[in-house]
């Protein structure tokens, strides 16, 4: 797979350092300096330059890119870089924006300039604090099909209504779509099937919708106060999106009950 990462900054360093080993990378930068230290430490190419420049994208081989990842400190600078690498080319390309403003027109921006994803890490981070915020249980949270449905691991305490349940009758119980995918038994990992009786301490992965997600994890028998009063320290970007989270989350819920 061939890739192209502009700007190696911390993110840029990570994503060369995970992917090296296994794709054929070349990297724009333009400190000469970076780009010393980074090509000493990983088996890259390396293009010195600004990356919304036709001629360092051509020659860095945006033409056959397979995906194309732009990183720098600036949000324009990325888009732009994304937008001609899309012309000459590349097959997917991957924009990082850290404005608020951007992230409000992250779905407009990219079908409209083709860029294939515009990530903004600090709305991300913000996510999954909020999700530790609701699922304090769960151990892990993964998203599928653009966040409409999600995957969520966790123990099933001791005193829940589904110790003792096999899975036929799970989700006439719950009375919602809803389906285990994967039981962890001490050592023992299951496949379940329709006779698998779950038991307290079995680490499950349930998926589902979010909306059917959020009433599963309200009926587990939890030990955990809900939390009502949150306090942020801290005007960061990251502060910015997960206060618009949490003020969304307490409006629906408000609707929830209202209705």
């Amino acid at each position: 797979m061939n890739i192209i990462v502009v700007g190696a900054g911390k993110v840029g360093r990570q994503i060369i350092g995970e992917l090296s080993d296994s794709c054929d990378i070349v990297l724009i930068e333009n400190s000469e300096k970076i780009i010393e230290d980074i090509t000493s430490e990983y088996d890259i190419q390396s293009i010195l330059g600004n990356a919304v420049n036709v001629d360092v994208l051509k020659e860095a081989g945006a033409k056959n890119a397979d995906i194309f990842i732009s990183v720098t400190g600036s949000d324009e600078l990325n888009i732009i870089s994304s937008m001609i690498a899309n012309k000459l080319g590349a097959k997917s390309t991957v924009a990082r924006v850290r404005s608020p403003e951007y992230s409000k027109s992250a779905k407009f921006l990219s079908s409209s300039l083709n860029i294939t994803k515009l990530i903004n890490p600090d709305e991300e981070a913000a996510v999954q604090i909020l999700e530790i915020i609701k699922y304090p249980l769960a151990k892990s949270i993964e998203h599928f099909a653009n966040k409409k449905l999600q995957m969520v691991e966790f123990k099933i305490p001791n005193g829940s209504y589904l110790d003792g349940i096999d899975l036929k009758s799970f989700r006439k119980t719950l009375g919602y779509n809803m389906i285990v995918c994967i039981v962890e038994r001490g050592e023992e990992v299951i496949i379940p099937k329709g006779d698998t009786i779950l038991r307290s301490n079995d680490n499950i992965y349930v998926t589902g919708s979010k909306k059917d997600m959020d009433k599963f994890y309200d009926s587990i028998n939890v030990k955990t106060k809900k939390i009502k009063k949150v306090m942020l320290i801290g005007a960061s970007k990251i502060c910015f999106f997960l206060t618009e989270l949490l003020l969304n989350e307490k409006k629906r819920c408000q609707d929830y009950r209202n209705r």
